[in-house]
């Protein structure tokens, strides 16, 4: 056990290296290049520490099955960084004002991100290059990029997540396959979910509200876009250079544009309800080949509108 020690000012805070079932609790690690760096290193507990003003807050090198609880990481560079790590359960922790990301993994798969506060960072959670893992209940507010966000990052779950106030995206997946991204609830960003150049993701029971754009896609094929309600934004959904994705059960509503399409063709688009938005409730803007299948279009300024389609 490693308790109750204030470690400031080298290279290395405090280090664990090739071992196992060891705890590191109650500590202080600030202005280190790393103030808590796990390397080779299975079965641990990393709990109610204070990483600070370190390049790397806690970092994890090829280490699986610890677990990282109650931590506090601000003022880093990143706060916790997971590299080729797998199979950790990161949980409860606070990461904040940290220059880069406040959790952070990379080529790390198999983990569990859950109920942890992420904001003021660039990043409040992102994964790199890393599958497979499971990222809920987590609070990422009022971060400078992304609340959440995958890039080149395949068959994760991202569900129950509160992703709002960040000045570019709530959740953002770009060149990222097969992510299940459900009830979460992304509001008061400048797009709430985007997918860009991402395909097969299910997008399903989320809340996208008070956005320049509640739901994305770009470049993005193959998705299905279901059972989500996106109000109070200029497009609820907005499908841009998009083909084959299905867009069904969904509601939009108060925003300017229900559902826009804008140059994107074979997609499906039924069962959804477009209501109260100012402009048109589904709008099709130089978009070819696409089937609209019993969707309900009330209370718009034009109800469905095709334009060069």
């Amino acid at each position: 056990i490693v308790e109750n020690q204030n470690v400031s000012d080298g290279s290395v805070g405090i280090e664990l290296g090739f071992s196992t079932s060891c705890t590191i609790q109650n500590n202080i690690a600030s202005n280190n290049k790393h103030g808590i760096y796990i390397h080779y290193s299975n079965n641990n507990t990393i709990a109610n520490n204070t990483a600070s003003n370190n390049q790397d807050g806690i970092r994890l090198d090829s280490s699986d099955k610890n677990r990282i609880t109650n931590n506090t990481a601000s003022n880093n560079q990143d706060g916790i960084y997971l590299h080729y790590s797998s199979n950790n359960n990161i949980a409860k922790n606070k990461a904040s004002s940290n220059k880069w990301i406040g959790i952070y993994l990379h080529h790390s798969s198999n983990n569990t991100i859950a109920n942890n506060f992420a904001w003021n960072s660039d990043n409040g959670i992102s994964l790199s290059a890393s599958n497979n893992n499971t990222i809920s209940w987590n609070f990422a507010w009022g971060n400078n990029d992304n609340g959440i966000s995958l890039s080149s990052s395949n068959s994760n779950t991202i569900i129950k997540n509160s992703a709002t106030s960040s000045t570019e995206n709530g959740i953002y997946l770009y060149y990222s396959s097969r992510n299940k991204i459900t009830d979460n609830t992304a509001s008061n960003n400048y797009y709430g979910i985007y997918l860009h150049y991402s395909s097969r993701n299910n997008i399903a029971d989320n809340t996208a509200s008070n956005n320049l754009d509640g739901i994305y896609l770009h470049h993005s094929s193959r998705n299905n876009i279901a059972d989500n309600t996106a109000s109070n934004n200029w497009e609820g959904f907005w499908l841009h250079y998009s083909s084959r994705n299905n867009i069904t059960n969904n509601t939009a509503s108060n925003n300017y544009y229900g559902i826009y399409l804008g140059s994107s063709s074979r997609n499906n688009i039924t069962n959804n309800k477009a209501s109260s938005n100012n402009g048109d409730g589904i709008h099709l803007g130089s978009s070819n080949s696409n089937t609209l299948t019993n969707n309900t279009a009330s209370n718009n300024g034009d109800g469905i509108s095709l334009y060069s389609s």
